[in-house]
């Protein structure tokens, strides 16, 4: 998780973060590799539809998100959740060489609905089966699985809205997806690159963040990922972790031991 002061400036890069799977295969070189491919295509899944939004704008009532205040506006309130099921299509992008598949739905929030290690078939984030949203996110409607991308506060307001999105393919074989999107509380605007380049297991992940008005503004920035868990889940901390932090800025602790008091 990152926290930081955005400047005015025209483009800058304040992070990038690199999400990998290492697998057992003994990885051939790039210039041996098949090019990796990208491709869009249509999925159908089985989808609970949300309820139309308040038409009255929401400004502040009093309400947190998981500690974090519930200041909505200008978006409208999406907390109407329904027991309507129906099977929708969605657009699918697609990137895959011979170790991962990557399956993202700009649709929902530009989020990595699938990843799956090739070798084994083995899905290395939580795949969902059923997009049936609960109320957790900022303006209510929100969805576990895959990889949710967050700015520039909390469970971004608009996690299940369209993102726009880009389909590149480079010399070297690597294709690249970006999505980004414009928040309009700020103004600022935030753009992820997802890479998949040939002969390696890894997806390359790379944030741009960055202030697209004469006001300094603060944000929050994390990335949400979900994954299968069992008796022999474990978290691990690097070393050098000293200090720990939960949904709220202001919830921090120390590491291993937290002496003061949290939240």
């Amino acid at each position: 998780m990152e926290s930081a002061r955005l400047c005015r400036r025209p483009r800058w890069a304040y992070t990038h973060i690199i999400l990998m799977i290492c697998l057992p295969a003994l990885l051939r070189s790039p210039a041996a590799a098949e090019p990796a491919r990208i491709w869009e295509e249509d999925l159908v899944l089985p989808t609970y539809a949300i309820g139309e939004p308040d038409p009255n704008p929401r400004f502040y009532d009093g309400a947190t998100t998981q500690g974090a205040q519930k200041r909505i506006y200008p978006y409208p309130a999406w907390d109407v959740l329904t027991d309507r099921r129906e099977e929708k299509t969605y657009r699918a992008v697609r990137l895959e060489n011979e170790y991962i598949r990557i399956t993202v739905l700009p649709e929902l929030g530009g989020r990595i609905f699938e990843a799956v290690d090739k070798t084994n078939g083995y899905h290395f984030f939580y795949r969902q089966h059923v997009i049936k949203p609960a109320l957790i996110g900022m303006l209510g409607a929100w969805l576990s699985g895959g990889v949710e991308w967050n700015f520039p506060h909390h469970h971004r307001a608009t996690t299940l809205y369209p993102m726009a999105h880009a389909l590149r393919r480079e010399p070297d074989g690597s294709v690249i997806l970006w999505i980004g999107e414009t928040e309009r509380r700020h103004g600022m605007r935030f753009d992820v690159s997802m890479t998949v380049r040939p002969g390696s297991s890894r997806l390359e992940v790379a944030v741009e963040p960055y202030n697209r008005t004469g006001l300094v503004s603060s944000f929050l920035y994390f990335a949400n990922p979900a994954v299968h868990v069992d008796e022999t889940y474990q978290v691990m901390f690097p070393p050098n972790v000293q200090y720990v932090t939960q949904h709220a800025k202001r919830e921090f602790a120390t590491w291993p031991v937290a002496n003061g008091r949290y939240g």
